[in-house]
């Protein structure tokens, strides 16, 4: 018996709810095989492609015509330890759709956690700006 997944579920709830940011947490993300798991998600959690024009067939619709997009209130985060070896595994067509932010141990350092959240948002919007994904 077929199901929606946890993901498919997830978006339903922050397309209800658009004036709340939902993120989903995926620790550890290059530990699968990332396209395998992604599929045609990776199109769409591409930010000029969050909206109903770029939603796509579902494989197992529940009705005729169902589609399904990423709604734009939705935010992934992965973790990865970039001492494993499976980072390797990590393809461009993914690396070019995430972010990626250097963090630290912060032994005994708790605000250097605060200084590095604040260089990586910096960061994170200059690059944002200058690729024209930021309004």
């Amino acid at each position: 018996m077929l199901r929606d997944g946890p993901f498919l579920e997830f978006c339903k709830r922050a397309r209800e709810d658009r004036d709340r940011p939902y993120v989903l947490l995926i620790d550890e993300i290059n530990r699968g095989n990332l396209s395998g798991i992604f599929g045609e998600l990776l199109m769409l959690i591409e930010a000029d492609k969050r909206s109903k024009e770029w939603a796509v067939r579902l494989a197992y619709p529940r009705g005729a015509g169902e589609r399904f997009h990423v709604p734009e209130n939705v935010h992934l985060i992965g973790t990865m330890n970039t001492a494993d070896r499976s980072l390797a595994l990590v393809d461009y067509a993914l690396r070019r759709r995430f972010a990626f932010f250097t963090v630290e141990p912060a032994f005994g350092r708790p605000s250097s956690v605060l200084t590095w959240r604040t260089e990586a948002s910096r960061r994170h919007s200059a690059g944002a700006l200058a690729s024209g994904s930021v309004p």
